[in-house]
């Protein structure tokens, strides 16, 4: 179940709230109408999003806002303002905050618009999340291999490369080499005929395997088309060393 920190110094709109997201939105929401409290109840337990009063005793929903941001910049962080109160909610999107909603209306309309922005955010954060954290196991079991493996971009310069890939261009670390070419980076025998396989996958979008020379090495290379945002195509690689002779 999605679990929701709601601070409000308002005792009665508190338990009204977390009322209605309990039973028409199943979630479940712990409140606190300290915002310090909450901060303590941010770091001792797992929260999917954060609501926030602005207009507060201790710290204001600003202050507040900054505070759990240095903690976790991620968490979805809603902020339930008065009304005629906009250039709060300016203020608090300026400081990381996702969404505000304007406390004064009809109740059932005020009351969906929060359960249906805590759901998007959620939902938005946890693709994210996911996102992040299938790259970083991607790049993991990448790295894990002694194949060279990389990926282009449509422009054909280097996006990413695996330590086995870094170490063969003996060029320095990831960051020092992502956006080059192959023309800056690999051996002035590789360029050519590189560039033309690169250039065959893009323009067929299917995979190509072909053997390539630098020196005394020789290397089987497997190329592959990647999607890229906007329908465009980048190439990925992994390269097997056969001989050195």
């Amino acid at each position: 179940m999605t679990r929701i920190l709601y601070i409000d110094d308002e005792s009665a709109l508190l338990t009204l709230t977390r009322i209605y997201l309990k039973e028409e939105a199943d979630l479940d929401v712990d409140t606190s109408s300290s915002p310090v409290e909450g901060l303590k109840m941010l770091r001792e337990s797992s929260y999917d999003a954060i609501i926030s009063d602005y207009d507060m005793p201790e710290i204001d929903g600003i202050e507040f806002l900054k505070q759990v941001r240095e903690y976790d910049c991620s968490i979805p962080f809603i902020v339930f303002t008065g009304k005629g109160r906009e250039e709060v909610a300016i203020e608090a999107l300026n400081h990381g905050a996702d969404f505000y909603i304007q406390k004064e209306g009809d109740p059932r309309t005020i009351f969906t618009e929060l359960s249906n922005a805590i759901n998007h955010l959620v939902r938005r954060n946890h693709a994210e999340r996911n996102a992040t954290l299938t790259e970083q196991q991607l790049r993991a079991f990448l790295d894990s291999l002694t194949d060279l493996a990389f990926i282009k971009g449509p422009d054909l310069t280097l996006v990413y490369g695996n330590h086995a890939y870094l170490a063969f261009l003996d060029k320095g670390p990831l960051e020092m080499v992502v956006g080059r070419s192959d023309e800056a980076l690999l051996p002035p025998g590789l360029v050519a005929s590189c560039r033309r396989s690169d250039e065959a996958v893009i323009e067929s979008r299917r995979a190509l395997i072909s053997e390539e020379k630098a020196g005394n090495r020789t290397f089987h290379v497997q190329k592959f088309p990647l999607p890229f945002p906007g329908g465009k195509t980048g190439v990925g690689g992994i390269i097997h060393e056969i001989s050195r002779g």
